[in-house]
């Protein structure tokens, strides 16, 4: 994935400009022009291009979800029961550290 940066910004130029700007929370998703996935390389074989392009198609219809428990902290207490899904506008609430990271939360 990468973020495609140009377009927020010219979008916040302009509200400068028009003396509408104001500061806001930007959670941006595969259906806007904030991020997009990068090609492959010639090492990914086409099998596997094909099946990330699958789930990409699945993310961005909502089909799927990137946050699906069940997901553990690195203490090993369980945070999203299996099924449940880890909103995304929670993100910035999050004070825990998922499984697999080595570390402590600020």
């Amino acid at each position: 994935m990468a973020f495609t940066w140009g377009n927020l910004y010219t979008r916040f130029a302009q509200q400068v400009m028009d003396g509408t700007f104001k500061s806001e929370n930007i959670l941006g998703s595969l259906n806007d022009d904030l991020l997009v996935m990068a090609p492959f390389g010639s090492a990914v074989p086409a099998d596997t291009a094909a099946l990330v392009g699958a789930r990409r198609q699945d993310l961005a219809a909502g089909k799927a979800h990137p946050f699906t428990g069940p997901l553990k902290d690195n203490t090993g207490v369980e945070r999203v029961k299996a099924g449940e899904v880890f909103p995304l506008t929670d993100l910035g609430k999050m004070n825990w550290l998922v499984e697999g990271v080595v570390g402590q939360p600020r």
